[in-house]
Parts: C-alpha cells; sequence; structure tokens
C-alpha cells in the first residue's frame, strides 16, 4: 500500500501529461487522483475478479486450463483486455493481460477478490 501511495503522484502527472483532453476538459487533480488511483482500480477488480471471473468459477469454465492457468482466468483477463480497447490504445490494452492474469491467479486461489484489491 506504501509504494501504491508514493507511486500516485507519478501516475497522476503521467494521467494529465499522456491525456491532455483531461486538462482541457476542467478535470482537477484531487478528483482525477482518487478515480485513477482509488475508484476505478477497485471498481474493476470487483465487477471482473467478484462478478465475471466468480461467475465462471460456476460453470464447466472452471475446469479448463492451460499451463496451470484457469479457464474462468483466462477468459476473464480477455474480455478486460477486451473492453480496454474501447478507451484506450492496444498496447495499453495488452499491458493489462499479465497484471489481470495474476490477480486472476490470487481470486482462483483465494476464492476471495480481496488479495486482487
Amino acid at each position: 500500500m506504501g509504494a501504491a501511495i508514493m507511486a500516485a503522484p507519478i501516475v497522476l502527472w503521467s494521467l494529465f501529461w499522456w491525456q491532455p483532453e483531461l486538462r482541457s476538459a476542467g478535470v482537477q487533480w484531487p478528483q482525477a487522483g482518487i478515480m485513477a488511483v482509488l475508484l476505478l482500480p477497485l471498481i474493476e477488480e470487483l465487477a471482473f475478479r467478484g462478478f465475471v471471473q466468480g461467475g465462471l468459477a460456476a460453470t464447466s469454465v472452471r475446469r479448463f486450463s492451460i499451463f496451470g492457468v484457469s479457464g474462468q482466468n483466462l477468459l476473464t483477463t480477455a474480455i478486460f483486455s477486451a473492453l480496454h480497447l474501447l478507451s484506450h490504445t492496444a498496447i495499453w490494452s495488452l499491458a493489462v493481460v499479465i497484471p489481470s492474469l495474476i490477480f486472476g491467479f490470487f481470486r482462483d486461489q483465494y476464492r476471495s477478490v480481496i488479495p486482487a484489491v
């Protein structure tokens, strides 16, 4: 948690530097920081790890795995990455694949979204 707090200014600076339309839209630093660092990742994890991956765990997809990665983790990661294409570049969408697989692994191992959050 300490590393996340220390990294927050860098994340915020890069958010505004890479997406200048946020500055011109009148987005203020405190709101952008709360949204970018705390709220959006929490909502994403609850939606994808809790709802999607949790729901898939109750289906036959859970019996499928590739190289030790569960089917529900692979499918959730594919959906998560594909949805990032709606608002990000292809490179950014690919960049979320590895962290998504890691968070999905923890979701599978502990049957909880808490380790991913």
